[in-house]
């Protein structure tokens, strides 16, 4: 008989600890399961952002490229943004912000007839996370190259055309 209280004595104290370890396991699942549920709607809503912000800063490049096509001399060096009027583009204030996106149009004086554009699209991606999208381009200057003739590939045509000599051959067939 007394064998068997101590028996039930430890049992009781038994289911306790299995109880406990049981609550501790539930609570450790529900919380990692919470996390991966919320880790998984910021990896899409990422996604969504990244895909946003590469279609504004092509945008902002191409833009970049046909405001200078149209008026080299007229575009200062600096950081920009695009606005859209009446379907004309220009360039305004140094960034233009879409929703929680925001685009800075940067363009630079590389050379005399160059110039790198640059578009960087960035959003606040949660506590303390900035994320960013960039491209960049370098746009030329074509009607300064016209103007001057470009390269004339090292200088006119030389040597006896009416009377060519042949420096080398090769044998092609089989």
């Amino acid at each position: 008989m007394l064998f068997e209280k101590k028996s039930q004595k430890n049992k009781s104290g038994q289911i306790l600890i299995e109880a406990l370890i049981g609550i501790t396991l539930f609570t450790v699942g529900i919380g990692i399961s919470s996390l991966l549920v919320s880790g998984s709607g910021s990896v899409f809503s990422d996604s969504v952002h990244n895909s946003k912000a590469r279609l504004l800063a092509k945008e902002g490049i191409a833009v970049g490229k046909m405001i200078l096509a149209s008026g080299w001399d007229s575009v200062s060096d600096g950081d920009h943004g695009i606005s859209a009027s009446g379907g004309i583009w220009s360039l305004s204030g140094t960034s233009d912000i879409h929703g929680d996106l925001t685009r800075v149009v940067s363009i630079v004086t590389i050379g005399s007839s160059e110039r790198q554009i640059t578009s960087r699209v960035s959003w606040q991606a949660g506590a303390g996370r900035l994320l960013s999208v960039k491209f960049s381009t370098i746009a030329a200057n074509w009607k300064v190259e016209e103007e001057t003739g470009g390269d004339t590939g090292g200088g006119p045509l030389s040597g006896n055309w009416q009377n060519p000599k042949t420096l080398g051959s090769v044998d092609l067939g089989p």
